[in-house]
């Protein structure tokens, strides 16, 4: 991973591609796995796939600068097979945008897109939040919050002053991996940002993605904490994500600022023992 990290410096689609593929095992998946097989089985018997209104509707909510309806029926096509192979994972609304993302990355090629798309639900922590009923986004939500507490501690406490927690606003974080601020409108086209934050996640994992989200926090921090309450919540859940934080011109800033970001080796793994010991507390109430 040393070796391949060196390589992210060179920002051009084909090699990113190239190294998450590698980090994926997407070889393996697709030797396992027959993309057009599935489609065929999909088409026959669309009854068989899990969650498939749920699907539909976040197939209509997706939408793009050209080509919308082609765009759709790719995306639409890898949803319902990733959903029809890996049943044990409950689709969850949100990943038709890194669906949307990956196909715009791979050039509209919806057999590559698929295949990331899979080796990314069967060979990377990203499959861990669809799988105990959330329990797993519950856990992060509590490591956000407490990274929070310490790392803007302003911002911590206007929230729970008026208790908000983050919960009410890092979900679509986590489970988009922060695709749901991808443009593919030429003009404001974020991809490289998007791409970069892939690649700290496949490196780091969660840990990659909190530190992002602080960082987003941080970079919008006096807005926040000027916004009226009453208009607080919105600002968090809909309009940080089209914050000046994801242009395309923001690149080195959105890295530096995510690497300003300090979260020792085995505090989070400390945060999570502590979560298992609230959890088991009984109740006071």
């Amino acid at each position: 991973k040393n070796i391949l990290f060196k390589y992210f410096n060179k920002f051009d689609t084909k090699t990113h591609l190239s190294i998450w593929k590698i980090l994926l095992k997407f070889s393996e998946i697709k030797k396992k796995y027959d993309y057009k097989k599935i489609l065929e089985e999909v088409k026959k018997s669309p009854n068989s796939v899990q969650n498939i209104d749920i699907i539909q509707l976040d197939i209509i909510r997706t939408s793009f600068a050209t080509d919308e309806e082609s765009k759709r029926e790719k995306i639409g096509n890898m949803l319902k097979a990733v959903s029809k192979e890996l049943p044990s994972l409950n689709y969850c609304q949100g990943m038709n945008q890194i669906a949307a993302f990956l196909l715009d990355v791979c050039d509209n090629d919806e057999e590559e897109a698929f295949y990331i798309f899979l080796s990314l639900m069967i060979d990377s922590v990203y499959s861990t939040l669809f799988k105990n009923e959330l329990e797993n986004l519950n856990i992060l939500f509590y490591q956000f919050e407490r990274i929070l507490s310490f790392a803007l501690p302003e911002i911590y406490s206007y929230l729970k002053d008026n208790k908000i927690t983050p919960g009410f606003f890092v979900s679509p974080w986590f489970i988009t991996i922060f695709t749901d601020a991808f443009e593919d409108k030429q003009e404001i086209n974020n991809k490289k940002i998007i791409m970069k934050i892939f690649d700290l996640f496949i490196f780091g994992g969660w840990k990659a993605i909190i530190k992002i989200g602080i960082s987003l926090l941080k970079y919008n921090e006096l807005k926040i904490l000027k916004t009226p309450i009453e208009e607080l919540l919105n600002f968090l859940t809909n309009d940080i994500i089209k914050s000046k934080f994801f242009e395309k011109d923001n690149l080195n800033d959105v890295m530096k600022a995510s690497f300003e970001i300090k979260i020792g080796r085995n505090t989070l793994d400390e945060i999570i023992e502590q979560y298992k010991m609230k959890k088991n507390l009984p109740s006071l109430g």
